[in-house]
């Protein structure tokens, strides 16, 4: 399976509307992963032009609770279990009622987090979590982890070459059955959206065919 993942879906941005119109369009297994505190209304309407796109919960405020020195988690262990579950089932309750459609997917942001929140998403009923590849956290959770990124930084968002990402693509189509790409547009405007166009392009011209679906439940 070859699918795309947009992270930090939420705020008014035209880049990241206009990247997952791109996937709609063409018809390619893609996730919006979204944060529930930051959805505005013109990410509403653009979400609900894009049907085929899966919204996954991306955390719920996307901010870092970690402990000094330790790795970036909005839900680490020492927050427990009670807390934890109310945030996440209320980040979900948000989701649910402002887009019509059933989240059974999760995006925890920075890639990962505890195993008391691996635990609490699937006491609640969520049933995919997409992660790192690089990352692999006991879970019960179907895993469709990316595997390639293509910016190198999100502050501001800097692109690799296109060569080095079709470069990773290739290997890691060799290797691995699911390859997702991870994609942050945010704030880069139409030139993100021509890179994404252009990585499209150029899969397409090498024989990097849409596989598989992702679910994004009833709508």
């Amino acid at each position: 399976m070859l699918f795309h993942r947009v992270d930090d879906v939420g705020p008014e941005d035209e880049a990241v509307h206009g990247v997952l119109a791109l996937f709609a369009e063409r018809g390619l297994p893609a996730i919006a992963a979204v944060i529930p505190e930051h959805l505005r209304r013109g990410t509403v309407r653009a979400l609900w032009r894009t049907p085929a796109v899966a919204v996954f919960q991306h955390g719920v405020a996307h901010v870092n609770r970690a402990r000094p020195r330790d790795y970036h988690d909005e839900f680490p262990a020492h927050l427990g279990a009670r807390t934890i579950g109310d945030e996440l089932a209320r980040g979900r309750e948000i989701l649910e009622q402002r887009l019509g459609v059933s989240v059974n997917g999760y995006v925890p942001p920075w890639n990962r987090t505890s195993g008391v929140a691996h635990a609490a998403l699937a006491r609640l009923g969520f049933e995919i979590l997409s992660g790192n590849r690089r990352y692999r956290p006991r879970t019960v959770l179907r895993r469709q982890d990316i595997s390639i990124d293509v910016v190198t930084g999100c502050a501001p968002v800097r692109f690799r070459s296109m060569d080095a990402v079709m470069a990773d693509l290739r290997a890691a189509s060799a290797g691995q059955e699911s390859v997702g790409i991870m994609y942050h547009v945010q704030r880069t405007g139409s030139a993100g959206v021509r890179f994404v166009e252009e990585l499209l392009r150029r899969m397409e011209e090498l024989g990097f065919p849409a596989r598989g679906a992702v679910s994004p439940g009833p709508r």
